[in-house]
C-alpha cells in the first residue's frame, strides 16, 4: 500500500539466494528464523551487497542483540508488534541513506550533533558510537544499562536518552542507590502508606510513581540491596509496584535507565546481584 513491490522469503537461506539473484532495495530481516538466524545472516548480506539497507525486526527478548547488530552493520531495528507508522518512517529513512553510505553509522552523526544539548561534545569515534547508540535505543521503551567509571557522564547520557525518547515531555527522576539509607530505599523507590512504619506521618509516592509517564534514572544500581532486587524486577516485568504498608499493587508507566561503575556480571557470579535482573536491565546497554 506504500507503493513498494514486496518479495517474501521463508528463511535466511532463501533470502540470501534471492539477494544473489536480484538484490532488492531494502531488506526487512527478522531476528528469529528457521535455520540460520537473522543476526547470522547479516554478515552474509554484507558480503553479497555491502550497501544494501537492512532493518532488523526483533522481539523484546532479542533487543540487546539487535542493538549490537545495529552497531556492526544493520541500519535500524523495529520491535514487535510492528507499528506501521514507525515501519514507514524506518523504510523511508533507510532508503534515503542508500545513495550516501559513509562511515557515520546507523544514524547521521552530523544531524545528531545538531540535537545535542549545549556543552555535550561529540568528536571522538568512541563518543560518536555512544551518541549513535543513544539515537537507536531512545525511541524504545526497553530498560537501559549504562556502564562506566565514575565521572564519565553516565547521567548526561541518561538525560539524552530521555530527551530523545517519546517520553521527553514526561518527568525525568534521578535517584542514587548509593546515597539512599538502606532502611529507607524501598520506601524511596516504591513509596509508602501513612503509618507504614515509625515516622511515616504521611503517604509518599516514591520515585517510580514520580516518574510515571517518563523516565527513572537509577544511578549506582549495583548498590541496590539483594533483598530489594526481586521487587525492582517485578516492577520492570509487570509495570506494577506495591508501596510499603500496602497490599494493593499500583500500575506505573515508567522507563528505567540504570547506571553503575561496577562489574555487574561479576556481581552476578558472586551472588550479589540477581542474574534475571541484570539481563532485564541490560536489554540495551
Amino acid at each position: 500500500s506504500l507503493g513498494f513491490r514486496v518479495a517474501e522469503a521463508e528463511s535466511a537461506e532463501a533470502m540470501l539466494e534471492a539477494v544473489r539473484q536480484a538484490p532488492p532495495d531494502l531488506i526487512l530481516l527478522d531476528v528469529r528464523l528457521p535455520g540460520m538466524s537473522g543476526l547470522d545472516a547479516l554478515p552474509e548480506i554484507r558480503k553479497l551487497a555491502e550497501g544494501l539497507p537492512v532493518i532488523l525486526i526483533t522481539a523484546h527478548a532479542d533487543l540487546r542483540q539487535a542493538v549490537s547488530a545495529v552497531k556492526t552493520g544493520a541500519d535500524d531495528y523495529l520491535v514487535k508488534p510492528l507499528d506501521l507508522d514507525e515501519l514507514e518512517a524506518a523504510i523511508g529513512d533507510a532508503l534515503g541513506r542508500t545513495a550516501d553510505r559513509g562511515t557515520a553509522g546507523p544514524k547521521d552523526i552530523a544531524a545528531l550533533r545538531d540535537r545535542l544539548p549545549p556543552g555535550l561534545v561529540c568528536e571522538s569515534a568512541a563518543m560518536r558510537r555512544v551518541i549513535e547508540t543513544v539515537a537507536v535505543i531512545a525511541p524504545s521503551a526497553a530498560p537501559v544499562l549504562i556502564l562506566g567509571p565514575s565521572g564519565v557522564g553516565k547521567e548526561v547520557i541518561a538525560r539524552l536518552i530521555h530527551q530523545w525518547s517519546p517520553r521527553a515531555d514526561g518527568p525525568l527522576v534521578a535517584a542514587n542507590c548509593a546515597g539512599l539509607p538502606e532502611s529507607l530505599i524501598e520506601s524511596e523507590l516504591f513509596g509508602h502508606t501513612k503509618g507504614a512504619f515509625t515516622g511515616a506521618g504521611q503517604a509518599r509516592q516514591g520515585f517510580f510513581r514520580a516518574a510515571h509517564g517518563g523516565t527513572l534514572f537509577l544511578d549506582e544500581i549495583g548498590e541496590l540491596p539483594i533483598q530489594l532486587q526481586p521487587k525492582l524486577l517485578r516492577a520492570l516485568e509487570s509495570g506494577e509496584i506495591t508501596p510499603v504498608g500496602s497490599d494493593v499493587p499500583v500500575r506505573v508507566d515508567t522507563r528505567l535507565v540504570a547506571a553503575t561503575n561496577r562489574d555487574l556480571a561479576e556481581a552476578v557470579r558472586e551472588g550479589r546481584f540477581r542474574d534475571d535482573l541484570y539481563y532485564r536491565t541490560a536489554s540495551a546497554r
